[in-house]
């Protein structure tokens, strides 16, 4: 898994559920047009290819991997847009809004799942259980799975096995902020470099409490820097 450091035997579980997601999946999709529909819907989404790159050179978690997917980048390309890395190895909201400024991006912030965006689920641990999505017409790209679901099978089989490891059942995560992404400055992404790495091989921060997004809360949090959001850009 690569949204965050992890054990062994969490990384084979996590191998296991995304075998049993997709063959549990396609089982329901036999012959009918609604299932091939959305088929042929997931397979136009872009999943980066280069998150254990990303991860071991600029410990990127599930924050600009999310953002990656989203805006169909490499993960390693959109990483000048999270200066906090390596340093700081999570993403909160101001540094989202920031990265998004970058771009360029117009967004509407909402309490619910976007139809096209960005996600921060939050769980009982406000600030230690944290996970971003990105969003596409009813499908979630879940990093640690390093692949689109549909939202449902996200929600059933996903989301329990990630709540397991925090007090509460599943139903106590919810959103805390949805971005709902109407455009954004296509050339800045185009023209976005891969940052030099500061370590080929990242340790993960001694204070670091979880495995799905965040160490403790930093208090500074991140500057709201960045491109005001553009008139010019591209629709979504």
């Amino acid at each position: 898994m690569y949204c965050s450091p992890q054990t062994r035997q969490r990384q084979r579980c996590l191998g296991d559920t995304r075998i049993l997601a997709l063959s549990g999946w396609l089982r329901q999709c036999v012959a009918t047009p609604f299932w091939l529909l959305m088929i042929a819907e997931l397979s136009l989404l872009y999943a980066p290819n280069d998150i254990a790159e990303a991860h071991r050179r600029f410990g990127a978690t599930c924050g600009p991997c999310a953002f990656a997917a989203f805006f169909e980048r490499d993960v390693t390309s959109v990483m000048s847009f999270f200066p906090q890395f390596p340093e700081q190895t999570f993403t909160n909201l101001p540094a989202m809004k920031r990265a998004l400024r970058m771009v360029g991006a117009c967004w509407e912030r909402r309490a619910t799942l976007p139809h096209r965006g960005l996600v921060l689920m939050c769980g009982p641990q406000r600030y230690y259980s944290r996970h971003w999505l990105a969003v596409q017409n009813g499908f979630v790209y879940e990093a640690s799975l390093e692949m689109w679901l549909p939202v449902f099978l996200w929600t059933r089989d996903f989301l329990p096995l990630m709540a397991a490891d925090f007090p509460g059942p599943a139903e106590d995560w919810r959103v805390e902020a949805g971005f709902e992404v109407t455009g954004y400055t296509k050339d800045i992404l185009a023209q976005a470099t891969r940052p030099k790495a500061c370590a080929e091989v990242l340790r993960p921060p001694a204070a670091r409490r979880d495995g799905w997004n965040t160490p403790p809360h930093s208090r500074r949090g991140a500057r709201q820097g960045g491109a005001p959001e553009a008139c010019d850009f591209q629709p979504i």
